[in-house]
């Protein structure tokens, strides 16, 4: 294996070019897969380092708007209230220093803010964003706002793998 990613590491650098990093071909390579990364990462449910890895690739400039939306989906599957945040030692943005005062706003705020920041960057927004805004509102109590999320995504994927979970959650949100 190992000489096979060596193979593959220098093929990559012959092909890139003097001069160049080769994070051209790289991001060409990964972007495919990224998606099915960046999802497994959130899945491990490492907030810190999760955040931290979000906010070097937010950085890096490469869809920033996907990058947004996996963010704001760390902090809606933490799903920490305020009071449980005042007790614990982890409110904090990782990348700045933890100097900065504590966000003790519930995590489902800042995830709502951080997908709408996530609808307004440059890049593609995976349509999960509107299934994950519904739950948030769902959570919430706002059945309305809640509806017209869930419908947004199905405009946006009409054949999700989630299709008769969200046809479900309309008719029982009505």
């Amino acid at each position: 294996r190992e000489a096979n990613l060596k193979r593959a590491g220098e093929r990559l650098q012959k092909d890139a070019g003097p001069g160049s990093t080769g994070k051209e071909r790289f991001i060409e390579i990964i972007q495919p897969w990224r998606k099915r990364f960046l999802e497994d990462e959130v899945k491990q449910g490492s907030f810190k380092s999760t955040l931290r890895l979000m906010g070097m690739l937010y950085e890096d400039g490469v869809n920033r708007a996907e990058i947004k939306y996996f963010e704001g989906e760390v902090y809606r599957r933490r799903g920490k209230t305020g009071d449980e945040k005042k007790a614990s030692d982890w409110a904090f943005v990782p990348t700045e220093p933890k100097t900065k005062k504590k966000d003790l706003r519930p995590d489902t705020e800042i995830a709502l803010e951080i997908f709408h920041q996530a609808l307004e960057e440059d890049g593609d927004v995976p349509p999960e964003i509107h299934r994950s805004i519904a739950l948030i509102h769902q959570r919430h109590g706002d059945r309305e706002l809640a509806k017209r999320s869930l419908r947004r995504y199905l405009e946006l994927a009409p054949n999700a793998p989630d299709l008769k979970v969200i046809q479900f959650m309309l008719t029982q949100s009505s």
